[in-house]
C-alpha cells in the first residue's frame, strides 16, 4: 500500500500518525500516538503468528516492520525517490524469509 502511495503522490505521501508524533508537544496527543503504533503492532505481530510465524518472532519482527516502513517512507518523501523504500522493503523481505526458514 505504501508504495502504491508514494508513487502515486511522486513520494509526496506521509503518516499522519508519524507526522503528529514528531511534531506534536501534547502530551496527550503523543499517548494517542503511542496507542495507535501499539494497536499496530499487536495487529501485525498477530497477523504474522496467524500465518506462522512463531510467536516470539512475530513482536518482534511487528516492530522492525512497522520502524522500518516508516523510515523508509521519510526517506522517499525527502529524497522524492521510491529508491529508500524499495530498499528497505527487500531487506525486511529477506529478514522474513530468514525467520520463517529458521
Amino acid at each position: 500500500m505504501w508504495r502504491q502511495l508514494l508513487v502515486q503522490t511522486d513520494c509526496g505521501a506521509g503518516c499522519s500518525v508519524l507526522g503528529v508524533t514528531v511534531s506534536a508537544n501534547s502530551p496527550d496527543v503523543l499517548e494517542r500516538a503511542a496507542e495507535i503504533f501499539r494497536e499496530w503492532r499487536a495487529s501485525l505481530a498477530q497477523r504474522l503468528a496467524d500465518a506462522g510465524l512463531e510467536p516470539p518472532a512475530a513482536e518482534p519482527f511487528a516492530v522492525l516492520l512497522i520502524a522500518g516502513a516508516e523510515g523508509a517512507v521519510v526517506l522517499s518523501r525527502a529524497e522524492k525517490s521510491i529508491d529508500p523504500f524499495d530498499t528497505v522493503a527487500a531487506e525486511l523481505r529477506a529478514h522474513l524469509a530468514a525467520l520463517q526458514a529458521s
